[in-house]
């Protein structure tokens, strides 16, 4: 396939519009190539945050996937969990629910 074969117009954005372009157009050729990757961190340790809290969506995400209750739910928790539930699905790796307005929206999770 041949480009000739095809009507094509490329329209090109000024500088102040593209600003991809424009940010890579003000780089200096001796910046990029006198710079070298590190191979080290500047602080070497990894830090891992534990927290006992947990997230909103975990026990409904636990149940819609497994349809098993978490220990120690009341029955008005559990009653509360199942009615909750039957708006949402789990779509790995989203959690989706189905709104009010008849729109399927995912869930952010933070």
């Amino acid at each position: 396939m041949l480009l000739q074969e095809f009507d094509l117009e490329i329209k090109d954005k000024k500088g102040i519009e593209n600003h991809v372009a424009d940010q890579l157009n003000q780089l200096r050729i001796e910046d990029i190539q006198t710079k070298t990757l590190r191979e080290t961190f500047s602080n070497e340790q990894l830090y891992v945050l534990h927290s006992s809290i947990r997230p909103w969506y975990a026990n409904l995400v636990n149940y819609v996937v497994t349809k098993e209750f978490p220990p120690g739910l009341s029955t008005s928790q559990k009653d509360k969990l199942r009615a909750d539930a039957k708006y949402y699905f789990w779509d790995t790796p989203y959690l989706w629910k189905f709104c009010v307005d008849q729109v399927v929206r995912r869930c952010t999770i933070r």
